[in-house]
């Protein structure tokens, strides 16, 4: 099992739909419940952090990504922004990793277009076997 570095182990909660119409409120206008939970799920934050408009190209074939300039700028912007607030650099970690990668392969495959899980897994394992060593 794969488990990130500085995991936490406690997951979010990503609800695709959590739009307006999802949100039940009562007459003082508090949140009292979330409907429509079909496609919710958990993982690990680096799973969601990955996002197509930040690559040039990512190919699960050969396991290999390449940042667009804007997508280089972004992840400098949010790890800035990280120390800049005095947080944890969690999330611009997490871009480019190999938990990043997988998210965007389930991204691709939730779209409908096939990719190779399996050459990013094999990538993972030889990088944590790597580290163990």
């Amino acid at each position: 099992m794969l488990i990130p570095a500085r995991s936490t182990h406690a997951y979010p909660i990503v609800h695709p739909d959590f739009l307006w119409h999802n949100i039940l409120l009562n007459d003082s206008y508090e949140i009292v419940g979330i409907i429509d939970w079909e496609f919710a799920r958990t993982a690990p934050i680096e799973g969601f952090a990955a996002r197509m408009n930040l690559y040039g190209l990512f190919n699960s074939r050969l396991a290999t990504q390449d940042f667009a300039e804007e997508g280089r700028q972004y992840i400098g912007d949010v790890a800035g922004a990280e120390i800049e607030m005095n947080v944890s650099q969690k999330l611009s970690e997490a871009f480019g990793s190999i938990f990043g990668d997988l998210g965007l392969c389930m991204q691709f495959y939730d779209e409908g277009r096939a990719l190779l899980f399996d050459s990013v897994l094999d990538r993972a394992e030889n990088l944590y076997q790597t580290q163990e060593q």
